[in-house]
């Protein structure tokens, strides 16, 4: 997990971050607009309070079928836990589904096929971790095809995490006063195609039109 190396800190914004998260990486799209400072006023006095960080987090998943993790998957984020809860805002990539439900997208015979589905309750250890918000366009998120593209969805939203990357799907964020936008893009069907320019212009526009 990278946590804490793509950390952001973003001072003095009046227009806040769009996070676009891709299938294969994940970068922060800003645009900010500082107002002129005095001549004799200091930057850090200008500064103070004024910032709002954002800790990313790469791909994670807390459990599959060949195996889960003990306590609920806290082990794997522990490490990681200070960070994320240090931050005004964590993200990251979730990379599975929640159970249960819904059919392996790999069959008996499979090789080289990778499904995750962890139990639902493993969903919380995300919140435990400090997580607010997760990406959910990429491969793993139809690992168990719409039924557990839909527990994965319940289980974040009884853990109070939350979740974008399904076609159209932005979701907001507010701290310290200052709302942000999440949309996340892959190539996939179930997620906002990151392949189509002007389809992707156009929803970050309109993300940047519901934050601050």
């Amino acid at each position: 997990v990278a946590a804490n190396s793509a950390a952001m800190r973003l001072v003095g914004t009046t227009r806040t971050a769009v996070a676009v998260m891709l299938f294969a990486a994940a970068a922060l799209s800003s645009t900010e607009s500082v107002a002129e400072e005095q001549p004799q006023a200091a930057p850090k006095q200008k500064q103070q309070g004024e910032g709002l960080f954002i800790a990313w987090g790469g791909d994670v998943t807390l459990g599959s079928s060949y195996g889960n993790p003990p306590d609920r998957g806290r082990p794997l984020l522990r490490a990681v836990r200070s960070a994320l809860r240090k931050a005004d805002i964590a993200t990251l990539n979730y990379e599975g589904t929640f159970g249960p439900g819904g059919a392996s997208k790999c069959g008996p015979a499979s090789e080289n096929c990778f499904a995750f589905q962890a139990p639902a309750g493993n969903a919380r250890t995300l919140r435990w971790a400090g997580v607010d918000v997760v990406n959910h366009a990429n491969n793993h998120a139809w690992d168990y095809g719409p039924v557990g593209w839909r527990s994965s969805r319940d289980a974040l939203e009884r853990a109070k995490v939350g979740v974008t990357g399904a076609p159209g799907e932005i979701y907001t964020v507010t701290k310290k006063g200052t709302k942000v936008a999440f949309a996340g893009f892959s190539t996939y069907r179930w997620s906002n195609q990151m392949g189509d320019e002007a389809k992707v212009r156009a929803l970050i526009e309109r993300a940047a039109r519901n934050a601050d």
